[in-house]
């Protein structure tokens, strides 16, 4: 009899002990796995920045320039493999199926280029485009469902302060199931993919010219892109390759 009645109470601390420590195990574990959430989508969010910063310097790699259609008469710097040129767009009208773009190419050097090449790509702005417009809309839908994952969490937490485990497992269920939709967002909403998506969707024309770019000169070009609605138009982009170069004998 004496033994049963110190078996008892150290049974009871023993459980009680065990439930504590469960409890909080169970909330320590829970907060873990909400930290690594969150750097797994702290670290997919730098890879999107990355991403977005690898495309631009791609874009200066390639020797282009952004001429803008609705902001005339502004020069940009061209480089070349035999020199640096300044390439401003003048005047664009329609032209049978498409349109007549005017370009002023400035030849800042003392050299006479006979010939050269343009290659031109059309169509309409990145920030106009279905792509972009499905970014913002899957971006705005990831930021809802992170509103919605950090509050289920924190009624979760609650539901085990309160010893309702029932209710938390539920709650942590859900929690789960946040997580597993917005992750689903993730291949979606990487801009390289959209970028490179929208790159490709864009027109492209090269066209050789005869004509030579004077030295110390801006020296007129005619370029017709085709077929171009009014739309598709509001982003070109330009690169070009000069062919002979002359310069001056001594």
């Amino acid at each position: 009899m004496i033994r049963f009645k110190f078996v008892v109470p150290i049974t009871i601390i023993g459980i009680l002990l065990f439930s504590g420590y469960s409890e909080c195990s169970e909330k320590r574990s829970s907060s873990i796995e909400q930290r690594i959430s969150d750097l797994e989508l702290k670290i997919y969010k730098i890879n999107l920045e990355m991403s977005d910063l690898k495309f631009k310097i791609e874009m200066l790699i390639r020797k282009s320039v952004v001429l803008d259609p609705s902001s005339l008469k502004h020069y940009e710097r061209i480089d070349t493999s035999s020199g640096f040129f300044l390439i401003s767009l003048e005047d664009v009208t329609p032209y049978l199926d498409g349109y007549k773009l005017i370009l002023s190419i400035g030849n800042p050097s003392s050299a006479t280029y006979a010939g050269f090449t343009l290659r031109v790509k059309w169509g309409k702005r990145y920030y106009d485009s279905g792509e972009y417009l499905k970014w913002k809309e899957l971006l705005a839908k990831d930021k809802e469902l992170t509103n919605r994952r950090d509050e289920v969490f924190n009624k979760y937490m609650d539901e085990l302060q309160k010893k309702r485990m029932s209710s938390a497992k539920k709650l942590w269920e859900e929690y789960e199931k946040i997580g597993k939709e917005q992750k689903a967002l993730y291949p979606e909403l990487r801009p390289d993919l959209l970028y490179a998506k929208w790159w490709k969707s864009l027109q492209e024309k090269e066209v050789p010219f005869t004509e030579e770019l004077k030295p110390a000169s801006w020296n007129k070009i005619e370029l017709i892109i085709s077929p171009a609605k009014a739309e598709q138009i509001g982003y070109l982009v330009l690169s070009m390759d000069t062919e002979v170069v002359r310069l001056f004998g001594r």
